[in-house]
């Protein structure tokens, strides 16, 4: 793959240390396949000139551009070029500028991200490359929903873009799968390796849950009854070195008060990626110090129907109130976390999963919020239980 980078910025200085870390991605480790070229403008005219009439089949796949030329706002010209092409070129940002309502300008104008130039000495060619790669991705994704006509057009173009990365998503699983089997590599790399592993596979697992129309938006496929308690321990027995490591969480701690074998009624298969999306939400965003509480509760609904209400309270940043109607959103990352990994797809996910069940998802700021020093979100998740309690008793 060739990524042709266009880079518009007019003091020579931040050029020079921005094409060093361009460069400095080819000769990461695991980079095979990838050339990154790069092209220096140092005025926006210039720019827009090869956005709009680039060499035949050399068209530039990303624009890194300054905000400022000169004293000038000639970046916002920049930003409307890219977006309004035939073909979307998408826009990171450089600036300066504290500024929120001038971040929100460049976003809603089209551009993909929004980077501090002071914050640019915190980049090494890694983080670079994984800015790079994470705003393509999310102009691809915007790119699929604008151009869906399906009746649930949002969905229909998630599920677009998500079945057009399960191929190389299926491939790369099995391949570094046969590679952990093997063992045919030095300690040195092992645990790079198993990480790598057990990130692509989750990231597999969601894009699955995208596109996999009968677990979307069809019943349920089986409706048989199942330990809650076996699903959660099996969840966290699977996960909890990878959420360490992918989410530098070396001191996660998950308080579970489970008790009993806790039984349910429902299709396990799509409950169980439910709570791992859920969970996997609330240690990317909690604290470095990572407290999980996972509790229950009893709950009916509007019929008697009994629940189970799982509780997931994380020690993060919360959601502030005005806000809280957004969470659930497919591909919307509020400002306080947008730059933490991920799309916006988690809770989207975990809606349209419990979907045949209930409401599938309670979401206000918690509880709990005088057991950890941040203010922290709280999660409910609903899952039919397979008793036939009632309120009464």
């Amino acid at each position: 793959m060739i990524y042709r980078v266009v880079l518009a910025e007019d003091q020579a200085g931040d050029r020079k240390i921005f094409r060093a870390l361009i460069e400095g991605i080819a000769g990461l480790p695991d980079v095979f396949d990838e050339t990154w070229r790069v092209e220096e403008y140092e005025d926006a005219d210039s720019a827009i000139d090869l956005l709009e009439n680039p060499p035949p089949g050399a068209a530039p796949n990303l624009l890194v551009c300054d905000l400022d030329f000169s004293g000038q706002m000639q970046g916002m010209r920049l930003i409307e070029c890219a977006s309004g092409l035939d073909v979307p070129v998408p826009t990171i940002v450089l600036s300066q500028s504290s500024d929120r309502s001038v971040r929100s300008d460049c976003l809603r104008r089209g551009a993909v991200a929004f980077v501090n130039k002071l914050e640019l000495s915190q980049f090494d060619a890694a983080k670079l490359r994984d800015a790079f790669l994470d705003a393509l991705a999310l102009s691809d994704a915007f790119r699929a929903i604008r151009a869906a006509t399906d009746w649930q057009p949002v969905l229909y173009g998630i599920r677009s873009l998500g079945h057009d990365l399960l191929r190389p998503l299926d491939a790369c699983v099995q391949k570094l799968q046969e590679l952990v089997n093997s063992n045919e590599f030095s300690d040195k790399h092992a645990g790079d390796i198993r990480t790598l592993y057990q990130g692509t596979d989750f990231a597999r697992r969601i894009v699955q849950d995208f596109t996999e129309a009968d677990i979307l938006v069809g019943p349920e496929k089986t409706n048989t009854p199942f330990s809650l308690r076996a699903l959660l321990g099996r969840t966290v027995a699977s996960s909890q070195d990878h959420w360490r490591q992918r989410y530098r969480k070396e001191e996660l701690q998950l308080d579970m008060k489970v008790t009993g074998t806790m039984m349910c009624l429902g299709d396990e298969i799509r409950i169980e990626r439910a709570v791992a999306n859920v969970l996997d939400n609330a240690v990317k965003f909690a604290l470095p110090n990572a407290e999980i509480s996972i509790e229950f509760e009893n709950y009916w609904g509007d019929g008697g129907e009994p629940f189970w209400a799982m509780v997931i309270s994380d020690n993060g940043p919360g959601v502030p109130a005005e806000q809280l109607s957004k969470l659930a959103t497919p591909l919307l990352r509020l400002e306080h976390t947008s730059k933490l990994p991920g799309m916006g797809f988690g809770l989207f996910s975990c809606q349209a999963l419990l979907a045949p069940y209930s409401d599938g998802l309670g979401v206000p700021n918690p509880r709990f919020n005088n057991r950890s020093p941040g203010p922290g979100l709280e999660v409910t998740v609903f899952i039919p239980r397979a008793d036939s309690a009632s309120p009464a008793g």
